[in-house]
């Protein structure tokens, strides 16, 4: 498994030890394995873009789970999504081809495919190249293209789609869990007319792992769990939380300029990633719906409610925020 130490990878690792699998987790050296800890498994420091890393993980391997990704929308340099994603992506092809893998289950993006016409998109539709916004998407639409094209080559590849994971876990802070975190501290002021699609983190784990048993040889399957209006998922987070939520709503030719002065700023002084980024409110028009059908009916995936698992996020958060701020004052 690539990126085992990560919010869904370590969600599925534990998921896979349960169910008697023998867990190797390829991972960067300095990734934080909190996540893993008291866990069974292999470990084997390196980086995806690094051939020999990926082969002395790979080797031996019956299936190999692709989750390994630089899965920040913005970076420094373009190039660091072109290693970690499209180049990482083609390494462990390659590498699972050699060794004879009998399946490799590939991590893609629900952003790369095309919502339109005012329904959840399905996985046929795959926007064209020419509207990604951004490296990361760029990356993820040609990695994605790879993962399609090795069935051709003999290889055994299922993708799966995730839309939003969210629940317990998420220590490096990724979007659904900044989501929660800056919900919590009151830092979301305002609002984007928009909705997105969350999933269980642990459904979203139990997808991967359906798709490696169940999945049709060169299948595809959106891992989605609730199409929810942004404004009613503020409101569920008050709820939970008693946290009073964003009240202004922003219009989105408005928000598209601040994330384009967010992103300059970034790129040219601080150096730091932006709150916004411009592919990330891009993505916000339309709203990010899905459609689940196949994953449900061919995969077999059951869904718990996604409140539930909001209701995790917000106590894990709260956790993690007070034992994170009593190890920065000590």
């Amino acid at each position: 498994m690539t990126g085992g130490a990560g919010y869904i990878g370590s969600t599925l690792a534990r998921q896979l030890r349960d169910e008697g699998w023998q867990v190797c987790v390829l991972d960067l050296p300095r990734a934080d394995r909190r996540n893993l800890d008291g866990l069974d498994y292999q470990w084997v420091p390196g980086d995806v873009s690094n051939e020999p890393d990926v082969n002395a993980a790979v080797e031996g391997c019956e299936f190999v789970f692709h989750l390994a990704a630089h899965n920040q929308l913005w970076a420094r340099s373009p190039a660091v999504h072109t290693r970690s994603i499209l180049d990482g992506t083609r390494i462990v092809l390659d590498a699972s081809r050699r060794y004879r893998v009998k399946r490799v289950v590939y991590t893609s993006t629900c952003e790369i495919l095309s919502r339109c016409n005012g329904r959840p998109a399905a996985e046929a539709e795959v926007r064209p190249f020419s509207t990604m916004v951004g490296s990361y998407m760029r990356s993820k639409y040609l990695a994605d293209e790879l993962a399609r094209f090795a069935n051709d080559d003999g290889l055994e590849v299922v993708i799966v789609y995730p839309t939003v994971p969210i629940g317990e876990g998420d220590v490096n802070l990724t979007g659904p869990g900044r989501m929660v975190s800056d919900f919590l501290r009151r830092r979301l002021p305002a609002y984007v007319d928009t909705g997105i699609n969350l999933i269980d983190v642990r459904d979203c784990a139990r997808g991967h792992l359906l798709a490696a048993t169940r999945g049709t040889p060169g299948g595809r399957y959106i891992l989605a769990g609730e199409n929810v209006p942004l404004q009613d998922l503020f409101g569920l987070l008050e709820e939970l939380s008693g946290v009073p939520g964003p009240r202004r709503k922003v219009p989105y030719a408005l928000a598209l300029l601040a994330a384009h002065v967010d992103e300059w700023v970034a790129d040219h002084i601080t150096r730091r990633p932006p709150r916004a980024p411009v592919s990330g409110v891009v993505m916000t028009r339309p709203p990010f719906y899905f459609d689940n059908r196949r994953a449900v009916d061919e995969l077999g995936l059951n869904l718990n409610p996604v409140r539930n698992a909001l209701e995790r996020a917000v106590e894990w958060t709260r956790t993690f925020l007070d034992t994170d701020s009593r190890e920065c004052t000590q």
